[in-house]
């Protein structure tokens, strides 16, 4: 019976706290706009850490063994991260979900356009090597 018992004040205290944030949206948002101007680099750090173990099951220390394991460059062009505006991009298999290394952004979406086909990859070489 005690986990019902939980689960109820669980959901009470759920409830509390729905209604409370439906009465002061406001004040809500206002706190949070002042604590994440007050700490924007620890807030970025943690959506960051978050978006690496929801979308790549990776830590931060994976990612940095990563990045230096590659010398700081995108795997396929070669571009240094001090070189671009933005991180470098975990890429993986969209079949498999195995990661495969970090790309620059551009080499990143790239492949992505290209639905990351090797037939089509090839075309181009030939293409562009025609021309």
């Amino acid at each position: 019976m005690l986990p019902v018992v939980n689960l109820d004040k669980k959901a009470k205290r759920k409830a509390y706290w729905q209604e409370w944030y439906k009465k002061n949206k406001e004040r809500s948002r206002a706190y949070g706009k002042a604590w994440y101007q007050a700490h924007k680099e620890q807030a970025k750090e943690m959506s960051r850490k978050s978006e690496l173990m929801r979308n790549f099951g990776l830590t931060r220390q994976d990612y940095n063994r990563m990045f230096q394991i590659q010398g700081g460059m995108c795997a396929i062009c070669g571009i240094h991260q001090m070189n671009v505006n933005k991180n470098l991009r975990i890429d993986h298999d969209h079949r498999t979900g195995k990661n495969r290394g970090l790309l620059c952004h551009n080499c990143n979406v790239s492949l992505g356009l290209l639905k990351e086909s090797i037939p089509t990859l090839k075309q181009m070489i030939v293409y562009l090597e025609s021309h």
